[in-house]
Parts: C-alpha cells; sequence; structure tokens
C-alpha cells in the first residue's frame, strides 16, 4: 500500500461548495484514511462522521483517524 501525506482539506474546503462534493474530491485522490485535527477540521469532520463510507478507527479528543468502509470508486484507483 503506497503512503502519501497530502494537505487534502486547504484544496477541497477552499472551494466553493466544497461540502457538497468532498467525497468525490476524496475519491479523485484515492484516500482510504483521514487523520482530522478535531478543533482545526471541525466542519469537515463534522460532514466525515456522519457519513456511512466512513468509520473512527481511532480518537483521543485532538485528532480523529476515520478509514473508509465503502468501496472507493474504481475511476480513483485503476491507472
Amino acid at each position: 500500500m503506497k503512503h502519501y501525506s497530502v494537505p487534502v482539506q486547504a484544496p477541497v474546503a477552499e472551494k466553493p461548495g466544497w461540502h457538497e462534493d468532498w467525497l468525490s474530491a476524496f475519491d479523485a485522490l484515492g484516500v482510504q484514511f483521514l487523520v482530522l485535527d478535531a478543533r482545526r477540521d471541525n466542519k469537515l469532520l463534522q460532514i466525515v462522521q456522519t457519513h456511512p463510507s466512513w468509520a473512527v478507527d481511532y480518537t483521543d479528543g485532538k485528532s480523529v483517524l476515520f478509514s473508509r468502509t465503502g468501496a472507493l470508486v474504481q475511476a480513483a484507483t485503476e491507472t
């Protein structure tokens, strides 16, 4: 498995309407795990927490680790 640290929040959150298309942006990048700062990433954290394709794997009150539970869009992973 390849691992990349990608500053995803900035390009996703700065786009108008980002909250409507965040999953497509993550699919395009092949994102399977998210580590979010509980305070700084609060808006995205709330959205991801309520989505059925993501599950909390770990939290310590300062950060939250999510993993994708749903299938990643095939186009994002095929090359």
